[in-house]
């Protein structure tokens, strides 16, 4: 998880590449994903992307756009990010719905 709502704390992306490398050392390619909070999280999920692993955005994580916009809703979110899984030249991104039950 990269960033949290704590004071002062800062994360980045470069914060996966020690788990990515030991993951590689021990000859495991792992089925991961990131989770980002804050006006960064658009950038830290391209680049978890670019890295190789999946994304989970929503509105509980950010409320803006990449651009820093106040988004109009977590749909919007979603599409943000789906459209750049589009721009990676994959088929579609995997979007999950959610489970309206809440577990």
């Amino acid at each position: 998880m990269l960033s949290c709502y704590t004071p002062g704390q800062v994360s980045a992306p470069a914060m996966i590449m020690p788990f990515l490398h030991a993951a590689a050392s021990a000859g495991l390619r792992p089925d991961w994903a990131v989770c980002a909070f804050g006006q960064h999280e658009t950038a830290h999920l391209r680049d978890a992307m670019d890295l190789g692993g999946k994304a989970r955005v929503g509105f509980e994580n950010n409320l803006r756009m990449a651009d820093g916009s106040l988004a109009p809703d977590n749909a919007a979110r979603v599409r943000e990010i789906a459209g750049y899984c589009v721009d990676l030249g994959s088929k579609g991104a995997d979007i999950e719905k959610p489970n309206p039950g809440g577990s």
